[in-house]
């Protein structure tokens, strides 16, 4: 028989998340039934496609204008040479 999958999951059997699998062995498919990991797929039922929603354009926003960074000055961490 076969199932639609709402949960996805993997050991003996593995299936992804709105997968539609056939399962064989009865055993294996009351299981996964009564965890509420399958469905099962009515075979005459007809299933219609979701309609699609429009796609928003994306937003484009506005550069940021970061501040520049003022150089930092590099101090040297030595002796001077009259201390030495």
């Amino acid at each position: 028989m076969k199932y639609k999958v709402l949960v996805g999951f993997s050991g003996v059997i593995s299936a992804p998340l709105d997968a539609e699998i056939e399962i064989i062995n009865q055993d294996w498919a009351e299981d996964l039934l009564n965890a509420g990991y399958i469905e099962p797929l009515e075979t005459d039922a007809v299933i219609e496609p979701a309609e699609e929603e429009a796609v928003n354009e994306p937003i484009e926003e506005e550069p940021v204008d970061e501040p520049e960074e003022e150089p930092v000055k590099k101090t040297r961490r030595g002796r001077k040479a009259s201390e030495g």
